[in-house]
């Protein structure tokens, strides 16, 4: 069993994983972290449901200002240096894009998760603070669509629309009826369609690029946000980053990899 970090924009969230499973432990907010670089230590000393014994740990990040906190916490609960996931790691696939080295690490570790099932092509769809739409063919990530989430659409609007509310990501949390006689149910169900609407767009674009029609899994803390509005035949997969990051880390552990 190991540890799995994933360093996001809006939260830092830790897992265990082996071979088989994925346990989700807790997530901490990142700007606590950014505030506080002790905090995921604690936290993790704290946790309760902490394996006895960690054989290793690995993490992605897309915030540089935490990486060494992160890498610091790892190695103190699990006694290694932690895989630090980037383009310069053992992949499972090539990086066929114009500058690998601007790949995120999230990216490169759905990517490797949704690969683990056997599968030769997949569009892996990860909704988040962005919302990532990638390509991979034959064992080539070709790259692909990036785009705001819906927390951040609200955002944008609050913040340039001078007559428009300023609403925080939270409130797209649950399920609300969804309304247009109001203006911030109206923002609200606005952000939703936009998201889905535009990953469901993207994945069109993709599979032209491809010439062929590869399946689609989709994950990411906003999945509950616009899962629904998504096709049902696309795989919903929650875990799909942490599994993911735990084949990297079969793959790099002893490599010997400059850490953070």
């Amino acid at each position: 069993m190991i540890l799995a970090v994933d360093a996001g924009n809006t939260r830092i969230k830790v897992s265990v994983a082996d071979a088989r499973t994925v346990k989700a432990l807790f997530a901490v907010p990142t700007t606590r972290l950014s505030r506080d670089p002790g905090l995921l230590s604690k936290t993790l000393g704290a946790c309760k449901d902490l394996p006895e014994r960690v054989d290793g740990a690995v993490f992605c990040s897309v915030v540089p200002g935490v990486d060494r906190a992160v890498a610091a916490a790892l190695r103190r609960v699990s006694g290694l240096a932690p895989v630090c996931v980037d383009h310069d790691s053992i992949l499972p696939f090539r990086l066929g894009v114009a500058r690998p080295a601007n790949v995120g690490s999230d990216r490169i570790a759905a990517a490797a998760g949704a690969l683990d099932r056997g599968r030769r092509h997949v569009i892996v769809v990860d909704a988040g603070t962005a919302i990532t739409v990638d390509l991979v063919v034959d064992g080539v990530f070709r790259g692909g669509l990036i785009m705001a989430g819906p927390g951040l659409a609200l955002e944008a609007l609050g913040s340039y629309a001078r007559r428009l509310p300023r609403i925080g990501a939270d409130a797209l949390a649950g399920r609300p009826a969804e309304r247009i006689d109001d203006t911030k149910p109206a923002m609200l169900a606005g952000a939703r369609a936009a998201a889905a609407g535009a990953v469901i767009e993207a994945v069109r674009v993709l599979r032209n690029v491809a010439g062929l029609s590869p399946g689609v899994v989709v994950t990411g803390g906003g999945l509950g946000v616009i899962g629904d509005r998504l096709p049902m035949g696309w795989r919903r997969e929650p875990d799909l980053v942490p599994r993911g990051l735990y084949r990297l880390w079969v793959l790099n552990a002893g490599r010997g990899k400059k850490k953070p």
